[in-house]
């Protein structure tokens, strides 16, 4: 029998700006993983009383180097997830809200992050690792187009 999966609530954001041609360009951030890196949202755990919108903020910031303004909350994604190292298993919740930045600058900031770029919307849906994101990226794209 299978123990049961740990619950954790996470928060990040979709930063977009208007790039060439005034097309909408988003900010993906390249993680390193067990099996080489993934390139994704910026996002992460929630602190000790702190809101989910907070919490994006604060690891935009700390994932991007970029200081944002919260537009509108985008949904929630979950999944399931093992750790290699421990075997333990995860039950994840990530609120998402779109953003823009109002300050900082662009660059991996923390030790997860290993790139920050600002990507079109087409190509960061191809760059894109995980399917949940994928669809998190065409809610902005459908908000900013709306």
């Amino acid at each position: 029998m299978n123990p049961p999966s740990i619950p954790q609530v996470s928060a990040g954001g979709v930063v977009v700006q208007l790039g060439q041609g005034n097309a909408y360009e988003v900010c993906l951030i390249r993680r390193q993983r067990h099996q080489g890196y993934a390139w994704c949202l910026p996002k992460g755990h929630l602190e000790s009383n702190e809101q989910p919108s907070e919490a994006a903020l604060r690891e935009v910031q700390e994932e991007t180097g970029l200081v944002a303004q919260i537009l509108r909350p985008l949904g929630e994604i979950s999944y399931s997830f093992t750790t290699p190292a421990d075997g333990l298993s995860y039950q994840k919740t990530v609120t998402f809200f779109l953003m823009r930045p109002v300050g900082g600058q662009l660059g991996p900031c923390d030790a997860e992050a290993i790139e920050a770029r600002w990507v079109p919307f087409q190509q960061a849906l191809a760059l894109a690792t995980y399917e949940n994101e994928r669809q998190v990226l065409l809610k902005a794209q459908e908000v900013l187009t709306a």
